[in-house]
């Protein structure tokens, strides 16, 4: 079997019976590199990223049975032409959870201690004596309250923070207090 990963940064071990290609550009592929790479590698599934798997490309696509996207959205790739070519279509909607969730909190956290401005006076010879301000007792506003903003609010919670949550198409969930935008 033969398996095309187009992401730009997927990395797994695969049985010794399965031959991988790796996205030979190390970004997101244009129309044409994944027709050429297809062309190429003439592989049995696609490990995609976000790169368009168009009518043109999934055509191209002779050998092609399955496609699995990794992350939640299919909106990259051409799901009628999928189907009438007899191509299974999949997603791993939970596997970017933990990691985005694990950024968000960094990225939290940073601001929170000022990390960066921290590591660039240190970088610039001088030691500054600041502390930032704590996680815990904070109310953080979270936008989108999928499987994403749940997790981060479970961290957020863990640390002794609070919640609020907006989300158009959530009602009511147990982790956030759901409000409006402009809140």
């Amino acid at each position: 079997m033969r398996v095309l990963c187009t992401t730009s940064s997927f990395d797994a071990s695969f049985p010794e019976n399965i031959e991988v290609f790796k996205n030979p550009y190390q970004r997101k592929l244009t129309e044409e590199e994944v027709v050429k790479l297809i062309q190429e590698i003439k592989p049995d599934a696609l490990l995609a990223g976000v790169e368009p798997l168009t009518r043109k490309v999934l055509k191209n696509a002779t050998n092609l049975k399955v496609i699995s996207r990794c992350g939640a959205g299919l909106d990259s790739v051409d799901l009628v032409a999928a189907n009438e070519l007899k191509i299974k279509v999949y997603n791993t909607p939970d596997a970017p959870v933990v990691p985005v969730a694990e950024l968000t909190i960094a990225l939290i956290l940073s601001a929170l201690r000022k990390v960066n401005m921290l590591d660039a006076r240190m970088r610039q010879g001088e030691w500054v004596r600041f502390q930032g301000a704590l996680l815990f007792g904070k109310t953080i506003g979270i936008i989108g309250c999928g499987r994403i903003g749940t997790y981060v609010s479970k961290i957020i919670h863990a640390f002794g923070g609070k919640v609020l949550g907006f989300d158009p198409f959530i009602s009511g969930a147990d982790l956030f207090q759901m409000v409006d935008f402009d809140t």
